[in-house]
């Protein structure tokens, strides 16, 4: 396997790309033109988590495709009050499709994966990857930014819906913080208005050009509730999207792989929720075929 980082912010050196290429092999016709995937880790856009990243990366990388793992402004780096998290995906696509032949990769099949906060930022690609921000800004055409497809676990979808349900049913200050602080570090403000919670719903902006999605949550989870994947999916389904949704009854927000490789606690080891790669996979190569 070859790795390498690739910093896409001069300024900022934890802005990166990390790349997970399988060497090519004259005994596996596969290596000759793999897919790819696109990992963009959670953590509120406070912070790109690291059970998010890496073991996704391998993950996919045992599956026979070349993967990379996508660290974007957050919080933590500062600069992340959007679009800037949106062009850090735009780069990252942009760079994969103009290094695909170097790197032995189909530019028709690239997939977009995300996880919670990372799951609203593939989402918003995928929905809007043919505006005239992102070609505009790196003067080039839009469709080198489009995923062929999409895989959202545990997305943030609808901000509106979660601040409403937060202080209706939740009025938990803790989490009212970390709301108020994801909407600082993507938004600007810690009070934004609806409007603006509205601007960044994705599930609005959902048209019959949107990639197809694999999307999975969990019903138990508390900190983004499953609505959010529900509405992605009833989005896509009224454009004629094709997706394939799963809502797993029992487990906690921020599951990764449900594996003992990723788990931070005891209950982020989910032998019900595991499966989800799997479907997811069994998905993807049939949207990548």
């Amino acid at each position: 396997m070859l790795t390498e980082t690739f910093q896409l912010d001069p300024d900022q050196p934890s802005i990166t790309l990390t790349s997970y290429i399988l060497e090519q092999s004259k005994e596996i016709t596969a290596s000759e033109s793999r897919p790819a995937v696109l990992i963009c880790p959670g953590g509120g856009y406070l912070y790109t988590s690291d059970r998010e990243a890496e073991p996704l990366a391998l993950r996919f990388a045992a599956a026979g495709f070349h993967a990379f793992v996508l660290r974007y402004h957050t919080g933590s780096t500062g600069g992340s009050v959007h679009p800037q998290p949106l062009l850090d995906a735009a780069a990252s696509m942009k760079l994969i499709r103009e290094r695909a032949d170097e790197w032995h990769i189909d530019p028709d099949r690239i997939a977009v994966c995300g996880f919670s906060a990372g799951g609203h930022l593939a989402a918003t690609l995928g929905v809007h990857w043919q505006d005239e921000l992102l070609s505009t800004h790196f003067d080039t055409d839009a469709a080198v930014f489009k995923p062929n497809a999409l895989i959202l676990g545990y997305p943030v979808i609808n901000f509106l819906y979660m601040k409403k349900k937060m202080t209706e049913e939740v009025t938990d200050p803790q989490m009212m913080k970390v709301m108020q602080d994801c909407s600082t570090a993507l938004i600007g403000t810690d009070d934004p208005s609806d409007e603006e919670l509205e601007a960044h719903n994705p599930a609005r902006f959902v048209t019959d050009q949107t990639p197809p999605a694999f999307l999975w949550h969990t019903s138990e989870d508390t900190l983004v509730f499953a609505e959010n994947s529900l509405q992605m999916a009833t989005a896509l389904a009224e454009k004629g999207v094709p997706y394939e949704l799963h809502v797993f009854e029992n487990g906690p927000h921020g599951l990764s792989l449900a594996t003992d490789q990723t788990a931070r606690e005891a209950h982020h080891i989910n032998t019900s929720v595991e499966p989800w790669f799997n479907m997811a996979m069994t998905w993807l190569r049939k949207h990548l075929a």
